[in-house]
């Protein structure tokens, strides 16, 4: 019955876990904590038994840091990206091309 949509569920966190790790950094650790949010989410949803007195504040702690981590590494991504791509003019003697002597 809910085989289909778990699986489903399943493969887009991995995926999603595959590309933070590959942005490497705090995005990576973001992603790895998201994963364990998740994965302590399920346990409490679906396994029978189950019993953890801090799962709720694992589950929502977790989250939070994973949300904070890959937002902060995208923003770093982006700042350091717009600063490599917005160089200063060169000095009017260090022109390509320029020849002072």
């Amino acid at each position: 019955m809910l085989l289909v949509p778990v699986a489903v569920y399943g493969a887009v966190l991995g995926t999603m876990a595959a590309l933070a790790g590959g942005r490497g950094g705090v995005i990576a650790v973001g992603g790895a904590l998201f994963v364990v949010s998740d994965s302590v989410l399920a346990l409490g949803r679906f396994l029978p038994g189950y019993e953890f007195a801090l799962h709720d504040l694992v589950v929502m702690s977790t989250y939070l840091a994973a949300q904070g981590l890959i937002a902060w590494g995208v923003l770093v991504g982006l700042r350091a990206g717009r600063a490599a791509t917005v160089q200063p003019p060169l000095a009017p003697d260090r022109r390509a091309g320029a020849t002072g002597r």
